[in-house]
């Protein structure tokens, strides 16, 4: 009996690792994403692994350096929530090269995204500079 209840304990600790390889539970904060995300709304996403990630999608992705060490300093969250609007290979979208990110013929290098809120007023890639692979945390499905 007892040997049941530690080989149930081992298996359950062994999920819970598998788990928090391939999930991450994110709170929502600010209202970026909105309507497709509301500020508060817990979220389960999916760790990228070698997935290959495509327009429309959404990603979570920690903050580049600079800004993660101003955002913890000033008790922001270190992660942000976006839509990504171009992926490495695609041209550089005309929003972006309109702030002077890139040039008008450019592309977006390869191991690189752009992002964009669902919000009218949201922070983007125009703030943010665009994101690399190594900064995507995880992605949601079908949103």
């Amino acid at each position: 009996m007892i040997g049941l209840v530690i080989g149930l304990v081992m298996l359950a600790a062994a999920i819970a690792r598998w788990a928090r390889h391939r999930w991450l539970v994110i709170t929502v904060v600010g209202q970026s994403m909105v309507p497709t995300l509301q500020d508060g709304q817990r979220i389960i996403a999916h760790r990228p692994r070698s997935r290959r990630l495509a327009v429309g999608e959404v990603v979570v992705f920690r903050l580049p350096e600079p800004q993660l060490r101003e955002a913890r300093a000033s008790g922001d969250v270190a992660y942000r929530v976006k839509r990504i609007a171009a992926v490495g290979g695609d041209a550089m979208p005309a929003w972006l090269t309109s702030a002077g990110i890139g040039e008008q013929t450019a592309r977006v290098p390869e191991t690189h995204f752009a992002v964009i809120g669902d919000a009218a007023a949201s922070e983007d890639s125009r703030q943010l500079g665009l994101v690399s692979r190594d900064q995507i945390l995880a992605w949601l499905p079908h949103r």
